[in-house]
């Protein structure tokens, strides 16, 4: 868990200088579907499925929690999970 103290030194960053300052890491957690074809073995495509578990960490590996967390998800745009197809 991130310190208070280095939390508030981030956030104040991030805000003070209009979000320049701060990079952090958006983790989405679910599993990945592959269709198999079963004469070649090839992967024929792949589908991530998000599970609603998501995490923000600093580039430290410290997670974001509660009102910080919810600020970032706030001014976050969408990002696509499509996944590259074979």
């Amino acid at each position: 868990m991130i310190s208070p103290r280095s939390l508030q030194g981030a956030f104040s960053r991030l805000f003070s200088s209009g979000g320049a300052d701060l990079i952090y890491s958006k983790l989405t957690y679910g599993y990945v579907v592959q269709s198999i074809d079963s004469e070649t073995g090839d992967c024929i495509s792949m589908q991530f499925v998000a599970d609603g578990r998501i995490d923000r960490q600093t580039d430290g590996g410290d997670s974001f929690q509660g009102d910080d967390a919810a600020e970032l998800e706030n001014m976050e745009k969408e990002c696509s999970l499509d996944m590259v197809q074979p």
